[in-house]
């Protein structure tokens, strides 16, 4: 599914209503019994997506090391660095 391009599961519509595209899935959320509502099935392309904005630079770390115990579904670390303004780009 990661590989996939993202995909939008609900969304508020103009009258402050919930449409769902897909069937509703939930996070669990500490301060909710109700859980969070998922609105978009992320992808790969989250780096370009905080690109487009943000204009922060994404780097995607994927942690997979078996002989270190180091194996998940959901394993990646996504490290965005804000671009240091130049002296000489004023």
């Amino acid at each position: 599914m990661k590989d996939q391009a993202s995909r939008p599961r609900a969304f508020k519509n103009e009258r402050g209503i919930i449409d769902y595209i897909l069937r509703p899935q939930y996070h669990r959320n500490p301060l909710s019994q109700e859980g969070s509502l998922v609105t978009k099935d992320w992808g790969y392309d989250i780096v370009d997506y905080i690109w487009h904005h943000s204009g922060l630079t994404t780097t995607m770390i994927v942690l997979d090391d078996l002989s270190q115990g180091i194996r998940a579904e959901y394993i990646e670390v996504l490290v965005s660095k804000k671009l240091k303004k130049s002296f000489f780009n004023n």
